[in-house]
């Protein structure tokens, strides 16, 4: 975890994107903190795997953990890159904000390797 002075934003890639490719994560961090420099990251799991497995016990008290964290540290909303995560924090994160990481690329003029003028999809499996 990583709060700067006055962060009130933070990066949630969730378990998949870090855990499977950390370079990039980083690389997105870096990104969007290039325009927010008050955001912060956080590497941990929503633990959507235990709520959909009707682990509600074990899911309750583990995110319940992680927003009672976020909250005593002032986070208003969370930037998360997996549509999970996404999913769980917009069902259960009450007064957190919550945002795909795709928007905030497009809102920050993410760079094209290459231009073009057609219309480009990404598939997020």
């Amino acid at each position: 975890m990583e709060f700067p002075k006055s962060c009130k934003t933070i990066f949630f890639p969730g378990c998949t994107l870090s855990g499977t490719r950390p370079f990039r994560t980083l690389q997105t961090y870096n990104f969007i903190k290039a325009s927010n420099p008050n955001i912060g990251i956080v590497l941990d799991c929503c633990t959507k795997t235990s709520h959909d497995l009707g682990r509600q016990e074990f899911f309750n008290s583990k995110f319940g953990e992680m927003k009672k964290h976020h909250s005593e540290n002032g986070i208003k909303e969370v930037i998360v890159a997996c549509p999970n995560c996404y999913k769980i924090f917009m069902e259960y994160g009450e007064n957190i904000s919550v945002r795909i990481v795709y928007e905030v690329l497009i809102e920050n003029s993410l760079p094209l390797i290459k231009s073009t003028d057609k219309t480009i999809m990404i598939h997020d499996p």
